[in-house]
């Protein structure tokens, strides 16, 4: 299943993004297919045989899944394979491990990138969702997955001897993410939410998201490294899109706690901001056709583009010939975007 799974999110990446060659893609589209629905025959054995390899291959089945029209089949899929994940203890750091137990430092690598994954799909959907995640931060710890060369790990050990470099960084950045965003959904969006604690959340998070910023790689800042090749390019993009997603989910006005005036002023401000830079940021991405072809996203993208039009509405008043001007520009390259990601979504349907 997991050599199935993978030429399955090939073909479907393939397919996708190369709409010129059309009878090309539907037949990538098709193979995609076989390979899923044969790994789905398999759903009920994965379940029972509980193994890492197991859970691995559930793991690929959920990331694919990502990418179908509705969340709901993905969903339910994560909480059944986190579940499982969690019965073989991935949540766990190996340290924890009995030392006749230890796996070889191939495993626990492959054992971190498992949990990693799933759970970065799962709280992704949680909290678009509105539904409440299977785990607290508090709940497990094991350690991020290392950047490394994969080419040099094996069961031995990594091999120092020869130069490597990391080809997943930007998929480690993503998981140092993980835990700001279960926070946010934790708190901010929580069904049981303290008003009085509103602002410092948010004073404390954004600092969180400093940290996170100040640390990423060279290859993955704006105008460095990354941007000398087109991969490097977007991988960078994308970093820069969850910053603004977590400002934008952070400071949005259907969640304020707080009457203070100014601090909801600046709360719009940098509402307003953040889906403006992201307009631009998701028109790069367009033009290397790179949009991402998952649900969460888009509604990353109506998020932002509800939001201008309601900034807008609030300071009615005071709009100007060029403000209209300039908003009806504004979504027009939105709604362009939109076309494009409505076909990514739509066009193909796996069910």
């Amino acid at each position: 299943v997991i050599v199935h799974m993978v030429f399955a999110i090939m073909f479907f990446q393939y397919a996708v993004r190369n709409p010129e060659a059309a009878s090309q893609q539907t037949a990538m589209n098709h193979q995609s297919n076989l390979h899923y629905h044969y790994s789905l025959n398999m759903f009920y054995q994965l379940s029972c045989s509980h193994t890492v390899q197991d859970v691995q291959a559930l793991t690929l089945i959920c990331a694919h899944l990502r990418n179908f029209p509705k969340p709901g089949a993905s969903w339910m899929l994560t909480q059944t394979t986190l579940a499982l994940a969690i019965e073989l203890g991935l949540h766990r750091s190996a340290k924890r491990w009995a030392a006749e137990a230890m796996p070889n430092p191939l495993d626990v690598e492959m054992r971190k990138r498992i949990f990693w994954t799933i759970l970065t799909i799962h709280a992704t959907l949680s909290g678009k969702l509105g539904r409440p995640m299977g785990l607290r931060f508090e709940d497990f710890d094991v350690e991020m997955p290392k950047p490394l060369d994969d080419e040099l790990l094996s069961e031995n050990g990594l091999d120092t001897s020869r130069p490597g470099k990391c080809l997943h960084e930007i998929g480690l950045q993503a998981f140092r993410m993980v835990p700001l965003y279960m926070e946010l959904y934790c708190t901010i969006y929580a069904v049981r939410r303290q008003p009085e604690n509103y602002i410092s959340t948010i004073n404390s998070l954004e600092a969180k998201l400093r940290t996170w910023k100040e640390g990423l790689p060279k290859d993955l800042v704006k105008g460095e490294a990354g941007h000398n090749e087109q991969e490097g390019r977007v991988f960078a993009l994308y970093a820069q899109i969850w910053v603004l997603e977590f400002r934008l989910l952070l400071r949005h006005p259907s969640v304020s706690m707080t009457t203070d005036t100014a601090f909801n002023a600046e709360s719009m401000r940098v509402c307003v901001e953040s889906s403006r830079q992201m307009l631009s940021v998701v028109r790069q991405l367009q033009k290397f056709k790179s949009l991402d072809t998952t649900w969460y996203n888009s509604a990353v993208y109506v998020m932002a583009i509800t939001t201008t039009l309601f900034a807008q509405w609030e300071k009615r008043g005071e709009t100007s010939a060029a403000d209209l001007a300039a908003l009806r520009e504004e979504m027009d390259l939105w709604l362009d975007i939109m076309g494009d990601v409505g076909a990514l979504l739509g066009k193909w349907n796996n069910f």
